[in-house]
């Protein structure tokens, strides 16, 4: 077999035909000239409407009435409405008081003695109930304060050389050198929840709110579960998971004005909190807590195993530590340097790419951000073949061997060669239903609106919706380039397009460069003429295969078709 060569058609395409208008040139011309004469109507609308604003102005000012007051009475008036509002008097509780927490009762203070709120969260506070300090606190004015959960900390931090969980009697203290084969900074609040967890089932699904000042954490849930009375639920307890009703569930707080607030862990277990109109506001200070605590983001690594979803690609793989010689955790070089053994588009030095990451779900997502589109370079006549290295799963047939991309959006076939990895005899086979033609009508409209400058558009298949949308990825444009930048998405990309302007549309030399990841692609010109150009094309490894318009778009309902 020999290197192939692809005479690149582009097709001929007439808009108005296709999609059943009948505008012609003079149309065009004569609508021009209504909005020039309406814009130069509503300019003189405009100029009267200046000119009564002018006349009511003054003749306001003729009717402005001076005020007898002197200036001493109004610098008086002045300072009385800047006068400072009076402080809202500190509210007191009478003893003993009950601090409510999720897991724990604290009782403080003599019989009929009055307590400050901040006071009472201080004793606890001393007592041992350290998760105070890390909650909400609320109080109902007269002899009793609640607790409920704070914002969780963020899961990338770091958390300190140890760190103890506190939830009510229950204590669990943890050390950096817990955590296996992670580095000290390298220990962050997911992989301490994760931990916890494994010894408390019931916690299962939390987050952590974590104070390093003090090697203090709480766990924090924050899914809501609207009670009923006649339900039973499992609540968490320090002497056990209890089985109550809504309405026993309420009767444990049964102080007036006071909400009570039911979170469910993944194993279906409630905490509950309670919450009031009077917050207790307290700093660290009050509760003697010296420092700030220290927010370290850990480096930036990813947990194996995991499932790595190429989003440029539309394309999903599970990972594990054998994929990378048995290391328990990776870093992003980690993970390019693994792509850059299957995809030639990780191997350019142009590119950048970024990660993110869903711990939960153990989901790491790569996308390429930023690419370029362009007509400055005359197009070359045949697909520029590409070089990528062996895939290790591949059929070999003699000195050929059969290499698939299986996508979201279809089946990518080819043939690369043993030797030199050249990809030839790309094909493409569609999963998704063709696109509805209205929406290249609209990227039409939108190409045409500006000839001076190419412009871009891209089309998705939402996974949630089950349809198509266009969206505009940020770019620069110029008269013969785009450049461009993508972000994160669950939705597959289903065809890159961008204009050429009054150009022919037909892929360029810088199109071929850009254009080396596995999708479908799309290029139209001479949008200043009702005749239109265009071109579509499927992509492996930079290799292409011709697509006309017909089969990625359905024109049903249109007067023409795009033969």
């Amino acid at each position: 077999m020999t290197n192939e060569l692809f005479i690149m058609d582009f097709e001929s395409f007439n808009i108005f035909d296709a999609f059943g208008m009948n505008e012609t040139t003079e149309d065009k011309a004569d609508e021009v000239k209504e909005t020039k004469k309406a814009k130069a109507e509503v300019v003189d609308i405009a100029a009267d409407e200046v000119a009564d604003t002018v006349d009511l102005e003054s003749e306001a000012e003729d009717s402005v009435v001076i005020s007898d007051s002197t200036e001493e009475e109004a610098k008086d008036k002045a300072s009385k409405k800047k006068a400072a509002p009076k402080k809202k008097k500190e509210s007191t509780l009478v003893g003993p008081v009950v601090v409510k927490g999720i897991g724990f009762t604290f009782t403080y203070g003599d019989n009929g003695v009055k307590y400050k709120p901040v006071e009472v969260a201080k004793a606890a506070y001393d007592a041992g109930y350290k998760e105070v300090a890390l909650m909400e606190l609320y109080h109902d004015g007269v002899s009793t304060v609640f607790c409920n959960f704070k914002k969780a900390t963020n899961e990338d931090e770091q958390i300190g050389e140890r760190v103890t969980i506190l939830s009510g009697e229950n204590r669990a203290s943890y050390q950096t050198s817990d955590f296996g084969d992670l580095e000290a900074e390298e220990v962050s609040v997911f992989d301490l929840s994760l931990k916890y967890v494994e010894s408390h089932p019931d916690f299962k699904g939390c987050s952590l709110c974590v104070d390093t000042a003090i090697e203090s954490a709480t766990p924090v849930f924050t899914k809501k579960v609207t009670l009923v009375d006649d339900k039973d639920y499992a609540v968490y307890s320090d002497g056990g998971n209890q089985t109550l009703t809504g309405a026993q569930i309420k009767n444990l707080y049964p102080e007036k004005d006071v909400t009570v607030v039911a979170y469910t862990s993944d194993a279906d277990i409630l905490f509950i909190g309670a919450t009031t109109k009077n917050r207790v506001t307290a700093s660290r200070s009050d509760f003697g807590i010296e420092g700030e605590s220290r927010s370290v983001k850990t480096k930036e690594l990813y947990r194996l195993p995991f499932v790595l979803w190429i989003e440029t690609y539309g394309t999903k793989a599970q990972l594990t530590a054998d994929n990378f010689g048995g290391k328990a955790v990776v870093d992003k070089n980690d993970i390019v340097d693994y792509l850059k053994n299957y995809y030639r588009i990780f191997r350019s030095q142009s590119r950048k790419f970024d990660i993110s990451y869903d711990r939960n779900a153990g989901i790491v997502g790569v996308a390429v951000v930023s690419g370029e589109k362009g007509a400055a370079v005359a197009a070359p006549s045949f697909n520029i073949v590409s070089n990528v290295i062996t895939f290790p799963f591949y059929r070999v047939d003699s000195e050929y061997k059969e290499r698939v991309e299986n996508t979201e959006l279809g089946i990518f076939r080819g043939y690369e060669n043993v030797e030199t990895h050249d990809v030839h005899g790309v094909t493409f086979e569609r999963k998704l239903p063709k696109i509805p033609a209205y929406l290249l009508s609209d990227i039409i409209k939108e190409f045409s609106k500006d000839l001076s400058k190419e412009n871009m558009v891209q089309i998705y298949w939402s996974v949630n919706d089950q349809c198509y949308y266009i969206k505009k990825p940020t770019a620069s444009y110029t008269k013969v380039r785009v450049l461009y930048e993508m972000c994160h998405t669950d939705d597959i990309l289903a065809l890159t397009i961008h204009s050429h302007n009054t150009m022919t549309g037909r892929f360029s030399a810088i199109d071929d460069a850009d254009e080396i990841y596995t999708g479908l692609f799309g290029v139209i010109g001479n949008l200043d003429k009702n005749e239109l150009t265009m071109s579509f094309r499927a992509g492996m490894e930079g290799s292409f295969t011709t697509i006309k318009c017909s089969e990625l778009f359905s024109f049903d309902g249109f007067g023409g078709i795009c033969a």
